[in-house]
């Protein structure tokens, strides 16, 4: 449902009651708060905890894909500030690159040591950095598995034509990126999702 209302008038408090009611009878539930800015998420994170819920902040459902598949993520009000993962044409973290980059070499050795491919992902960054970038990066066969399931081969096909990943480099990088956002959101299977000032 939604809640609006002027400053000060209670948003947060009502927020938190459905939070506990979501998660009062689904132990070890999950619940994400969505906010434009980090601001607003440190702002009210704390304030939106409800009963056995640990708090935590990530910047991006994709970065938080390698946490998810790591760990057993259970219990947590996890604020994100997910501004870029709803951007289709953003190029994202070198992080995030440097996973994506790990996740697609595991599955596609060939097409991912094409001339060219190690500086599409690492973009700006110095090409050694990005490499390192790339071993820091973990990745279980359960996420390697979930994100080859919604990769399409449209966009398969787009990153292994040199031409097509020179035009279209911002939208290819962005579904990659929606894709390993979508194997989180699946993972997590969250309660409830709260949004926050985001237009």
């Amino acid at each position: 449902f939604l809640i609006a209302d002027e400053v000060g008038l209670g948003k947060t408090k009502v927020a938190q009651g459905v939070i506990e009611l979501a998660t009062a009878r689904r132990a070890g539930a999950n619940v994400l708060y969505v906010a434009s800015s980090g601001h607003i998420v440190g702002q009210n994170l704390a304030k939106l905890r409800a009963g056995e819920l640990k708090p935590e902040t990530h910047g991006a459902l994709s970065e938080l894909a390698a946490l998810v598949y790591r760990e057993d993520v259970q219990g947590r009000l996890i604020g994100l500030t997910p501004i870029k993962d709803l951007r289709g044409d953003h190029f994202g973290s070198a992080r995030e690159r440097a996973l994506l980059y790990r996740l697609l070499k595991f599955r596609h050795p060939t097409m991912m040591d094409q001339s060219g491919m190690l500086k599409f992902f690492g973009g700006r960054v110095n090409e050694d950095t990005f490499l390192t970038l790339t071993t820091k990066s973990s990745v279980s066969l359960g996420l390697s598995n979930e994100f080859e399931s919604h990769l399409d081969d449209e966009l398969i096909g787009k990153l292994a034509d040199p031409r097509q990943r020179d035009r279209h480099k911002r939208d290819i990088v962005g579904k990659l990126r929606a894709v390993l956002a979508r194997c989180a959101l699946d993972k997590l299977n969250p309660a409830l999702v709260v949004v926050d000032e985001i237009q």
